[in-house]
């Protein structure tokens, strides 16, 4: 991974652990992140497994919005469970990580696996500089459900 790239993922990196500590931005985001996963993963019923730090900012009336926006968009309806009893790792930034039929489809949108999907979709050669690499990073977690918005600033 060229040197460049990998200070701007160690950059990202810190970014998602300062994110975390604004806990109503924080809480928007870990809405928006099951709401996306009720999308790709389109069941009756989800499980959601998050930090146990993460657990206050995860109560029913936040998870009813993610609901609530899912079934507005696609009609459908979907319980959601939040999982108390296996929670993410403490080490990892934080994010969520959503399951459906026991375990057998699973969507990981954790902070960290979201970074990785944003770097995996950058395009070499790498003429861009690392502030507009930063600051599309920086739109597309807090403009989830989607992470293409790097697409728009790189120039190609």
């Amino acid at each position: 991974m060229c040197c460049v790239v990998q200070n701007l993922l160690e950059e990202g990196m810190r970014r998602l652990n300062e994110i975390t500590r604004d806990r109503s931005k924080y809480q928007e985001i870990l809405i928006k992140l099951v709401t996306q996963a009720l999308y790709q993963l389109m069941e009756k019923e989800v499980v959601i497994r998050c930090r146990q730090q993460d657990e206050a900012l995860l109560q029913p009336e936040q998870i009813n919005k993610a609901v609530a926006a899912y079934r507005q968009t696609t009609k459908l309806d979907c319980v959601v469970i939040l999982d108390k009893s296996n929670y993410l790792p403490p080490e990892i930034c934080g994010g969520i990580e959503a399951s459906a039929q026991k375990g057998k489809i699973k969507v990981n949108n954790t902070l960290e696996k979201r970074l990785q999907q944003i770097y995996s979709q950058v395009s070499y050669p790498l003429p861009i500089s690392e502030l507009v690499l930063l600051s599309c990073i920086s739109l597309s977690l807090l403009n989830i459900p989607g992470i293409s918005y790097y697409k728009h600033c790189v120039p190609r």
